[in-house]
């Protein structure tokens, strides 16, 4: 369109030119008039031939430099999307690790391999800085080396309050006051004031969760407790008894055998925000949703 205009003006100015050169031209001078007027004639049809080629180009799909821009930019704003929506395909299917975490889980028969009678059948590690917990359960020998659940978690923001090192489960209580006032549930202590527990609560109901912190699992947000999906510490506060192992150290690189799970956040404007999505209590709108749908 910028090509057309530009050639307008061009043309105009030309004949605008001529129209004034003939005016200045003698009567007599017939053969120059006619000569002049010929060249005004072809240069009035060579612009005519160049517009009607510029408008057969436009109707035949060839397009001018501003538009060929304009394609070009087309083109690659469909190729980020394609490579988002690839990049979506391949983040919704599993990694190889990831399948062959599902299968170990899924296939193996812990029964025959864990001895689930044994005193503490389990042991507990804690990757600070990768918020993650693996428990492992105890072989036929007595050694703590099989991988059996894994969990994800939030330590403390300031990763020195959830301290290196090897302790044992030592305390257990249902409800806890926690030392900003908040509460927690199935709080099990394991180092001092550091514990495993839930996601903290405004207050001793299991509907007035602090979902905003809920949506935290998965980094460092806690005073220094580690803090848990209701469903995950609640499995410990059941299985782990007094004595239990627990051995929180680093590793940037590997999260844990199992890998990590990566826990769906809680949408602000979801009616039951206020409840952990994962505690089976009957009075969880969660699970009427889950039953609902099944």
């Amino acid at each position: 369109m910028k090509r057309l205009n530009a050639m307008y003006i061009v043309i105009a100015a030309v004949l605008f030119v001529l129209s004034i050169a003939l005016t200045k031209l003698p009567a007599y001078n017939t053969t120059g008039s006619e000569e002049i007027n010929a060249s005004s004639e072809y240069i009035t049809n060579i612009a005519d031939i160049g517009l009607s080629e510029l408008e057969s180009d436009e109707e035949s799909g060839n397009i001018s430099g501003d538009d060929i821009k304009q394609e070009s930019s087309t083109d690659d704003n469909n190729s980020e999307t394609e490579t988002m929506e690839t990049e979506t395909e391949t983040e919704s299917q599993l990694t190889e690790e990831e399948e062959s975490i599902r299968d170990y889980l899924e296939n193996t028969d812990f029964s025959e391999i864990i001895d689930f009678n044994a005193q503490k059948p389990f042991e507990i590690k804690v990757n600070r800085v990768c918020n993650c917990v693996t428990i492992y359960g105890i072989n036929k020998d007595g050694d703590y080396d099989i991988p059996y659940k894994t969990m994800t978690c939030s330590t403390g923001l300031y990763k020195e309050n959830t301290p290196l090192g090897t302790y044992y489960i030592s305390d257990k209580y249902d409800w806890r006051m926690m030392i900003d006032g908040s509460f927690a549930q199935y709080a099990v202590r394991f180092n001092g004031g550091v514990m495993f527990h839930s996601i903290p609560y405004y207050s001793m109901n299991k509907g007035d969760m602090e979902w905003e912190e809920y949506n935290k699992l998965g980094e460092n947000a806690s005073l220094g407790c580690v803090r848990l999906q209701i469903e995950d510490v609640k499995w410990i506060f059941d299985n782990c008894p007094i004595g239990t192992k627990v051995y929180v150290y680093d590793d940037e690189e590997n999260p844990g055998p199992l890998g990590k799970n990566i826990v769906k956040k809680i949408d602000s404007n979801n009616p039951f925000k206020g409840w952990d999505p994962t505690d089976p209590d009957e009075n969880n709108p969660w699970n009427k949703v889950k039953t609902s749908n099944n």
